[in-house]
């Protein structure tokens, strides 16, 4: 994790609480693109871009269809991967990846 000083904990503190996406396959043009959700709601993210209604097996790759989660139209199929973190660190290391063309 990070560290904050006095003034800056509050702000810190909501940052930590945040559910990110964030692309991670580099920039540019790219054959594959690879996202990755972190943060306290990235297991509902998963459930809602999969139609899953449980979360996946941890650190296996399934081969899912991802959804527009309201109209439920497929966008593409990818490969997710789910990431829970240890219960002794925070909730900020739940976090999934997806990964498609």
């Amino acid at each position: 994790m990070f560290r904050c000083s006095l003034h800056l904990r509050h702000y810190c503190h909501q940052v930590s609480q945040s559910t990110i996406f964030a692309l991670s396959s580099g920039q540019g043009k790219c054959g594959v693109a690879v996202i990755r959700v972190s943060g306290p709601s990235a297991g509902n993210a998963l459930k809602h871009l999969t139609g899953m209604k449980e979360l996946p097996k941890p650190r296996y790759a399934l081969l899912k269809k991802l959804k527009h989660p309201d109209r439920g139209e497929v966008l593409d199929r990818g490969l997710v991967l789910w990431f829970p973190s240890s219960p002794a660190k925070t909730v900020a290391n739940f976090k999934f990846t997806a990964v498609w063309q």
